[in-house]
């Protein structure tokens, strides 16, 4: 009883809940004790925010209606959540639920998007008045074949490197991305009267996250983008976001040598470039193939 007090305080504390929730660990059942209730505590821990997600979303002038689903999320995310490997009742969700309640996490049309967020990429991202996009690595340390070193199969450090970007009164150098999504090894230059910075690490992005369900249209993301776009505007008039992120295995280059060209996945890849970044590469089991870790950002969704 003591530590869901606890725990509930805590999430109710918004300048340090961020870095609570890093730090957190569930409490261990004791030797000899029923589980359930060490496994459910951080559920409801999240239950007893309901009420604070609903004014949240309030003083952004959601529907009654909206507010309803999207707590229903939260709520079917804790009493649906499962205890990995066997299956055993349990809460894991609790940073992903956070989200419902700050307002930040919405179901539109067929994706999770998430509001208020940061682009997290290292990378500087330019265009030019053709519309001609170049990104340039920033502050990375990359593997000798130019994806972000420590991610799983890029573990070794000799031939890597740290690529930044420098600048100068006429130009910005660096190195730049390629459409795989590693970074050349081959500098560029941009000339500051024909480019201009779009896009940078900490700059705030609508991401784009993707639901394990039904079909994935083209049709049905051009309808999430713009319903999402109304929402925005309607409701977070003060964030404003340059682009959409995504961050998902989905989206991988590879998987356009792998699937038919007209496949839905495909399709939605294309929508994105691609930017290397660390990662363990254990979201997916038995994708060795696939080089895990990018983020993935698109010209405002188009």
């Amino acid at each position: 009883g003591r530590f869901l007090t606890l725990l509930a305080m805590a999430l109710q504390d918004d300048e340090y809940r961020k870095a609570d929730l890093k730090e957190f660990s569930r409490p261990v059942t004791p030797m000899g004790k029923d589980s359930l209730a060490y496994e459910m505590v951080t559920g409801l821990a999240l239950c007893s925010q309901l009420e604070n997600g609903a004014e949240n979303m309030r003083k952004r002038n959601f529907s009654q209606e909206t507010i309803s689903e999207v707590l229903t999320l939260a709520v079917e995310g804790v009493s649906t959540s499962e205890r990995k490997n066997n299956g055993a009742p349990g809460f894991e969700l609790l940073s992903w639920c956070q989200l419902y309640i700050d307002a930040r996490l919405l179901l539109i049309e067929r994706l999770e998007i998430e509001f208020l967020s940061k682009f997290y990429a290292k990378a500087v991202v330019f265009q030019n008045q053709s519309g001609e996009i170049v990104t340039l690595a920033q502050d990375i340390e990359l593997h000798r074949d130019g994806f972000a070193l420590g991610s799983v199969h890029y573990e070794e450090e000799e031939g890597s490197w740290i690529a930044t970007v420098e600048e100068t009164e006429q130009t910005w150098c660096g190195y730049p991305f390629q459409e795989n999504g590693y970074v050349s090894k081959e500098k560029i230059e941009l000339s500051k009267d024909a480019w201009k910075k779009v896009l940078e690490t900490g700059d705030p992005v609508i991401r784009i996250h993707i639901p394990p369900f039904g079909k994935m249209t083209p049709e049905m993301i051009d309808k999430t983008i713009e319903e999402t776009k109304k929402f925005a505007k309607e409701h977070y008039q003060d964030f404003d976001y340059k682009e959409f992120a995504c961050y998902s295995w989905l989206v991988d280059p590879q998987l356009d040598e792998i699937l038919d060209p007209e496949s839905n996945i495909v399709k939605f890849r294309q929508r994105f470039y691609s930017l290397t970044c660390k990662s363990s590469g254990k979201d997916v089991k038995n994708t060795a193939k696939f080089k895990l870790g990018r983020i993935y950002y698109s010209n405002r969704g188009s």
